[in-house]
């Protein structure tokens, strides 16, 4: 019997945060990606208000290189849950909210940030799946298979880059613990010029939300 909570019932803001805590391993998996800076300030669910346009809604994450607002990163991410009863029926829950994200992502790239991308969050408990054993299985083929066709880019503006990250918990341990990992880009995002009103909002939001940490 399992003991500790389900990583795919960990809440996606909730993920957000535990992954950025940690600068040393999660952190440092999730923005090793090509054209991201090395020294940055990371900044969770930013309100768009104050943007051109005034867009409802939030950054995902922002990143912003510590000398050059001007190169500023925007992340939409979603999660995709492949708890146990996803073993049983071969359907990963949320896939409903990829186009929700595609949108979300689009709007930004729109906006002007330097570079958008989108995160595909899956978060997989296998726990059941493997029977208590301790070894590192995660998605079975039938389930490879269907995140594997998906389409990430169908209706996505060619602008905005895709990550896709996959997190297990394989044995009994806490979300984020004992775990396999891996992660693929889809598509590396175009570097734009970014204009100058969303410079000045993202230097208004590091200077209000740098203080207030």
């Amino acid at each position: 019997m399992n003991t500790q909570p389900s990583l795919a019932e960990l809440a996606e803001s909730a993920l957000l945060r535990e992954l950025m805590a940690d600068p040393t391993w999660w952190r440092g998996r999730i923005m090793n990606v090509v054209g991201f800076p090395d020294v940055a300030q990371y900044f969770l669910e930013v309100s768009c208000a104050g943007l051109p346009g005034e867009p409802i809604g939030d950054v995902d994450v922002l990143v912003v290189p510590d000398d050059a607002p001007e190169h500023s990163i925007a992340i939409q991410a979603k999660r995709i849950k492949v708890g146990s009863n996803a073993f049983a029926t071969g359907e990963p829950n949320l896939l409903t909210k990829l186009p929700k994200l595609r949108q979300q992502a689009n709007l930004l790239a729109e906006i002007g940030f330097s570079q958008t991308y989108c995160y595909v969050l899956v978060v997989v408990d296998s726990r059941q799946n493997n029977n208590g054993e301790f070894r590192y299985d995660g998605l079975d083929q039938r389930l490879r298979e269907k995140l594997g066709s998906l389409d990430f880019l169908s209706g996505l503006d060619e602008r905005v880059g895709v990550m896709q990250f996959e997190m297990v918990q394989p044995v009994d341990d806490r979300p984020l613990g004992a775990e396999s990992f891996s992660g693929r880009c889809v598509r590396v995002a175009k570097q734009q010029l970014q204009p100058p009103e969303v410079t000045e909002w993202v230097l208004k939001v590091k200077e209000r939300l740098a203080s207030a940490a």
